[in-house]
């Protein structure tokens, strides 16, 4: 929104109105894509460096699956673009897809009901 010019609720209506990241139309839907690019890319280069760095990491007999969730993944082509800059990426654990949720909305929240009851 601050590149643009334009205030954050714009942005947002831009976001929510059905932008495909994969495909901007205009200059306001290309901020939207750079932004999501940007952000998945720096989410993807610190969980590498994350897990890469940690000690007692458990190790998987097959490649895991990567599931995203969350409002920040709705947008048109989130899953395609996340791809992309997965495969840029020298990711220390083997992954086999990487998809949403069907629930994105809702996952993590039920994610987080079920480990609260699981430790009472």
């Amino acid at each position: 929104a601050q590149v643009l010019g334009i205030k954050r609720s714009k942005a947002t209506h831009i976001k929510e109105q059905g932008v495909d990241i994969r495909d901007p139309k205009n200059r306001e839907e290309e901020a939207v894509a750079i932004y999501y690019r940007n952000l998945i890319h720096y989410l993807m280069e610190n969980l590498a460096m994350r897990f890469a760095a940690g000690q007692d990491m458990p190790t998987f007999p097959d490649p895991i699956d990567i599931v995203c969730s969350g409002g920040t993944t709705m947008v048109k082509g989130f899953i395609e673009v996340f791809q992309d800059e997965f495969a840029k990426i020298d990711f220390p654990i083997p992954v086999r897809r990487i998809f949403r949720a069907e629930e994105a909305l809702n996952s993590v929240a039920k994610g987080c009901l079920v480990a609260a009851a699981i430790g009472e």
